[in-house]
């Protein structure tokens, strides 16, 4: 339908955006989905992410939360990262049981992504207070948020509710991953892994554009052997880019500033793709050009 054509473009933009940025890290969770965070500082690209995560706020446009939430970080907008965990916490009450479950994790890993604990907390006891965390509930998001705060007082709730659980039937299998966090090694604290703006948050790759990002070995190993190339060859291929865009030829145009290393030919490159609604075919221009270094850098 054209409002799921919509609501996809808007996640291509804001990944595409994200891919402009210095690489920060990059995390394997399996065989099928990667993270990779940037920081994103040019001016104009942070005000396109911050528009469309003030058109989510407001309503006017549907966003993959994920999405959204690690492109604020990577600008380091903390207020709004709060403003849409607010959102999804005072939404809780909605009239499917099944959307109000989910508000409770969607307002945690915004406030944990704005590294703001004391509402972590807060959304933490509202859940144990008002619902029946369940299996998932607890693997998911409810125990490793518990872990990650390393909070006595909240530490002895959770307890408390596990073992009450377990009374009411030995086998409760939502007892089973709170234990096994409390016997897993100790990583808790605002300095742990997967917590505070910039973190590795295990954000799944968009299925139309994994098989982009599983290739970004082969952009990393076309840019070192263009590397070999004369000063004068990069030039005649940067010359290239520029005439095939004049001709809308894009995907040559890619080929030939990838040859020439020129950063700020692929970024346009990307944004023509952006602009013309192919925003997925952005993605292999925009991460050549965030494995270049900017003119001045080391």
């Amino acid at each position: 339908s054209e409002e799921r054509i919509k609501e996809t473009h808007y996640d291509y933009a804001l990944k595409a955006l994200r891919a402009t940025g210095r690489l920060v890290a990059k995390v394997a969770i399996d065989s099928e989905k990667v993270d990779f965070l940037t920081e994103v500082t040019d001016p104009e690209r942070q005000k396109k992410i911050q528009k469309i995560a003030d058109a989510a706020l407001a309503g006017k446009a549907r966003v993959d939360q994920d999405e959204l939430r690690t492109a604020l970080a990577s600008i380091g907008d903390r207020a709004r990262l709060v403003a849409l965990g607010d959102a999804y916490f005072a939404d809780r009450f909605h009239d499917d049981p099944n959307v109000n479950r989910q508000k409770y994790p969607a307002a945690i890993e915004f406030y944990q992504a704005a590294n703001d604990r004391d509402k972590v907390r807060r959304v933490i006891e509202a859940q144990l207070a008002e619902t029946t965390p369940d299996e998932w509930d607890m693997r998911l998001h409810l125990g490793p948020a518990v872990a990650s705060l390393n909070d006595p007082k909240l530490t002895a709730k959770l307890d408390a509710y596990v073992t009450k659980r377990i009374a009411e039937g030995p086998n409760r299998r939502e007892a089973r991953p709170w234990l096994q966090l409390k016997e897993a090694p100790k990583l808790s604290g605002p300095d742990s892994p997967g917590t505070g703006l910039m973190a590795p948050n295990h954000v799944p790759v968009p299925s139309a554009i994994k098989s982009t990002l599983g290739s970004e070995e082969a952009i990393k190993e076309a840019l070192v052997k263009s590397a070999g190339l004369t000063a004068g060859e990069r030039k005649a291929r940067a010359r290239d880019g520029h005439e095939l865009m004049a001709e809308g030829n894009l995907w040559a145009a890619y080929e030939a500033f990838r040859d020439a290393h020129d950063r700020e030919g692929l970024i346009a490159v990307g944004d023509r793709y952006v602009a013309t609604g192919n925003a997925h075919n952005s993605i292999k221009p925009y991460l050549a050009a965030a494995h270049l270094t900017k003119p001045g850098e080391q």
